[in-house]
């Protein structure tokens, strides 16, 4: 009598590799989209970041001002306080007085507002803050 050897797979090891397989799969996905949410996060903060130093470098400039704005990502308000009471003198004789100028930026990330701030101290002559 001949035996008859089979060189195929049986059915319970196609089932088992097919469930190996969908675990490795599944694992990945979520790795992939978790990943891909940390880099929007990420992507968001930075803008806010780039945002908060652009309006930083454009206070002072002409004088004294506070503004609030928005667009479709980001709301923004610019702050300007004086540091102190007393006024110091450039070489020509102008009058300074040093005021912080803070930014605040804020955003919607997910179901909670996240909210960066950056402050600069600028002189300011007594002309430019009237």
């Amino acid at each position: 009598m001949k035996r008859h050897t089979s060189r195929g797979f049986t059915l319970v090891e196609v089932l088992v590799a097919f469930v190996i397989l969908s675990i490795v799969l599944v694992t990945l996905y979520d790795i992939l989209s978790q990943s891909l949410q940390r880099q929007s996060r990420s992507a968001r903060h930075l803008g806010a970041i780039f945002l908060a130093e652009s309006l930083l470098s454009q206070v002072g400039v002409e004088g004294l001002k506070v503004s609030d704005g928005a667009n479709d990502q980001y709301h923004w308000r610019v702050i300007a306080a004086p540091l102190q009471e007393e006024l110091f003198q450039d070489y020509l004789g102008v009058e300074l007085r040093p005021y912080v100028f803070t930014v605040v930026v804020l955003w919607d990330e997910s179901s909670d507002s996240k909210r960066i701030s950056l402050s600069t101290v600028r002189l300011i002559s007594e002309r430019q803050a009237l």
